[in-house]
C-alpha cells in the first residue's frame, strides 16, 4: 500500500494491486474536498496563530482561546465555501488549484492593513526584533513593508519570517521573499527564522541577499 502526502493534512492511501496481470490504467485522484479532520486541523492551527504574541497582537491585543476558536471556525468555513464554489466551476479538475485557494483564503492577508499595522515601525524606535510569522504576505503587502524594513534594518538583530507566504503561488512567494531579502541586505543578525516557507532551493536563492552576510547567527 502506498502513502501519498499531497498537501499538509491531505493523506491519500492508494492500494497496490497484487494481480500480476493487472492492466495499468490512469490513476485519478481528487484533492477536493478535504476531510473533516483536515478542516479541524486547519482551524486548530489558526486558533494557535491568533493566540500567539506578534507585532500584530501588540497593536490589537491577543484573542482569548474562545474568541480565537470562533474566529478560526468562521475563517475556515468562509474559505471552504469560497473554494468549493471555485471547484464546482472546474468539475474535471483534480482539485489542486482548489487546495491552493483554500490555503490562501484561510490565512489573513495583510494587503489592506499592512500600511496601518507596520506604520509604528516608521517612527524613531529601538526595535531590534520583528516577527511576521504565520501571515500571508502578497506582493502589495511586501511593497508596503519594504520601505519600512529599509528604515530599520541597521538596528535589527532578530528576524522571524517563518511561514509568511503561506498559500501564495510559488512565483509570487519567491518575489515576496526577494523583496524582503533585498530590503535587509547587509543587515547582520544574531537570529533568523525562515522555516516553513516550502520553496526549497529556490527560496534559498531568493533570500541570498539576506543570508550572505550572516556569520553571527546564534
Amino acid at each position: 500500500m502506498w502513502l501519498l502526502h499531497v498537501f499538509p493534512g491531505w493523506l491519500i492511501w492508494i492500494p497496490q494491486h497484487r494481480h500480476t496481470n493487472y492492466q495499468h490504467r490512469p490513476l485519478s485522484i481528487k484533492l477536493w474536498p478535504p476531510s473533516q479532520g483536515t478542516r479541524l486541523m486547519l482551524a486548530e492551527r489558526m486558533t494557535k496563530n491568533l493566540t500567539t504574541p506578534s507585532i500584530f497582537s501588540r497593536k490589537y491585543g491577543l484573542l482569548s482561546k474562545e474568541e480565537a476558536e470562533e474566529d478560526a471556525k468562521q475563517i475556515e468555513e468562509i474559505a471552504f465555501t469560497t473554494t468549493t464554489q471555485h471547484f464546482e466551476k472546474e468539475p474535471d479538475g483534480d482539485g489542486s488549484s482548489a487546495v491552493q485557494i483554500y490555503a490562501k483564503e484561510s490565512k489573513p492577508s495583510l494587503t489592506q492593513e499592512a500600511a496601518e499595522l507596520l506604520e509604528p515601525l516608521r517612527a524613531p524606535s529601538s526595535y531590534t526584533k520583528i516577527c511576521f510569522s504565520n501571515r500571508s504576505f502578497g506582493l502589495e503587502a511586501a511593497q508596503v513593508a519594504e520601505s519600512i524594513l529599509l528604515s530599520i534594518k541597521d538596528q535589527l538583530k532578530e528576524v522571524d519570517w517563518s511561514d509568511f507566504v503561506g498559500g501564495r503561488p510559488e512565483a509570487e512567494a519567491l518575489e515576496v521573499m526577494t523583496i524582503f531579502s533585498c530590503a535587509l541586505e547587509g543587515c547582520v543578525l544574531r537570529y533568523l527564522n525562515l522555516s516553513n516557507n516550502a520553496t526549497g532551493e529556490k527560496g534559498v536563492r531568493a533570500f541570498q541577499s539576506l543570508l550572505k552576510p550572516q556569520n553571527n547567527l546564534e
